[in-house]
């Protein structure tokens, strides 16, 4: 019997080994182990005992946890989805072990490591700006919360990002400030061109 370096004592008095590193799987619900149990079940009935555990592509599986949440999100109920993206996820946590331990082989994992590069550079870089024509609006492809959405100053043609959901500027903050500051002037020009005449 194997024992580890600390022990529990409880108000009793009675000793138990640390359950340190070993989890709480009391703290699982048992609705899920209910429904997933009921899940693996049919497929007992269906591929027989315990198939999926001679192991299956990730890509494979991955594939049906996809589509069950789909599923789910589109709110049919002629499954239990939620037990079905479980039990796949179960799998290819079993799969990933498997193969880890040298129990299964190591071509079940045919992930992309491309995808896995691009998806990680997707995730920590910010969209680039595309080039657009003067008065042309176009949406980037965002991984941001807000999306955003460039044009171009009608006046000086410079690149602006406006909130696509915010107010609409044909003017950059600098071109509206000199048009401003010009129409000021102008005003001031014809008030005085005015009290000049009534004079």
């Amino acid at each position: 019997m194997r024992h580890a370096d600390s022990k529990t004592e409880f108000a009793t008095g009675a000793h138990r080994d640390s359950t340190e590193g070993k989890g709480r799987p009391s703290l699982i619900s048992p609705i899920l182990i209910h429904r997933l149990g009921v899940q693996l079940g049919l497929g007992e009935d269906h591929y027989g005992a315990d198939n999926w555990c001679s192991g299956m592509p990730f890509r494979r599986t991955a594939d049906s946890l996809i589509r069950h949440i789909g599923q789910w999100l589109a709110g049919d109920e002629e499954e239990d989805h939620l037990a079905a993206i479980a039990a796949n996820t179960m799998f290819l946590m079993y799969y990933e072990y498997g193969i880890e331990s040298g129990l299964l082989p190591e071509s079940l994992d045919d992930r992309s490591s491309d995808l896995k590069k691009i998806f990680a550079a997707a995730l920590t870089s910010k969209p680039p700006m595309p080039k657009v024509e003067c008065g042309e609006t176009k949406v980037p492809p965002a991984f941001n919360d807000v999306l955003q959405r460039y044009t171009m100053c009608c006046k000086c043609g410079k690149e602006m990002e406006v909130s696509v959901s915010g107010p609409q500027f044909t003017e950059c903050l600098d071109c509206y400030r000199e048009g401003i500051a010009h129409s000021c002037s102008m005003m001031m020009g014809k008030r005085k061109e005015d009290g000049q005449e009534r004079d």
